[in-house]
C-alpha cells in the first residue's frame, strides 16, 4: 500500500507521455495537451507517494 501513489503516477506519466506522441503523430493537439496534463498529474502523484 505505500508505494501504490508511485506505481499509479507512473502509469499515468506513461498513458500521458502515449497520448502526447499520439497527438503529435495525428496533428491532434487537444489530445497532445491531455497527454502534457496527465503527465504532470502523474509526476505530482508520484511524488505525493515518495512524501508518505
Amino acid at each position: 500500500m505505500r508505494y501504490e501513489n508511485e506505481v499509479k503516477g507512473k502509469a499515468k506519466q506513461v498513458k500521458g507521455t502515449a497520448k502526447t506522441e499520439l497527438g503529435k503523430l495525428t496533428a491532434d493537439r487537444d489530445l497532445e495537451s491531455r497527454g502534457r496534463i496527465e503527465r504532470a498529474e502523474g509526476r505530482l502523484q508520484e511524488k505525493v507517494g515518495r512524501a508518505k
